[in-house]
């Protein structure tokens, strides 16, 4: 946590300071997809995208911090995240610094800074539709009802450190049904299991 608010702190101080000498850039943060249903025991994925930068030019978003994911723990346990290669190689310390804590009680606080230049940023976050993946959270299924998905952040900069101004589209994770047939049948063994220790015990006692 130490180390997280730390990084917090300097982008929120580059992006105040960046602020009076700039214009902030407008785009979109969107959880895609919007809405999924899912099984109890099972998996359910979202990706955190951004759409509306430049696509090839600037603005290329090169840093974020406090990306935060609200949900229900009663519904939802998130069980990792993956860091797309938008700003850098996730694996290469050389090119990006990505920070994602779990263990915050039902939030997901994501924190990261890309070490590419300007023209890297650009190559890696142009395609067809000027929208892509930041990260994708995963998210085991543990009880039935529908999981609001809250996004929020604390401060996005451009390749720059100019600050970006983001509208946000929230989403939900509806659990419904039972678990897998596969959760069933260790279910069964087990219910199994306990209607033969009576009667191993009464052999026993003949």
């Amino acid at each position: 946590m130490m180390k997280s608010d730390t990084f917090r702190k300097f982008v929120l101080s580059a992006g105040a300071v960046l602020a009076f000498f700039a214009m902030p850039s407008s785009a979109s943060l969107i959880l895609n997809p919007a809405s999924q249903t899912v099984a109890v025991g099972n998996t359910a994925s979202v990706d955190i995208d951004i759409t509306g930068l430049g696509n090839g030019v600037s603005p290329a978003l090169a840093a974020f911090s406090g990306l935060v994911i609200n949900y229900d723990n009663t519904l939802l346990a998130p069980i990792s995240v993956t860091f797309s290669n938008r700003l850098g190689d996730p694996t290469d310390p050389s090119q990006t610094l990505l920070l994602a804590n779990l263990f915050l009680p039902s939030a997901v606080e994501l924190d990261g800074v890309s070490f590419l230049s300007a023209a890297q940023l650009f190559a890696a976050q142009s395609n067809a539709t000027n929208q892509f993946t930041i990260a994708t959270i995963n998210f085991q299924a543990i009880a039935n009802g529908t999981s609001p998905l809250d996004l929020s952040y604390g401060a996005l900069s451009d390749e720059n450190a100019n600050p970006l101004t983001e509208t946000v589209v929230n989403g939900s994770i509806t659990v419904s049904g039972s678990p897998e047939p596969a959760s069933l049948v260790l279910v069964g063994i087990g219910l199994v299991g306990l209607g033969f220790a009576p009667l191993r015990r009464s052999l026993r006692r003949e």
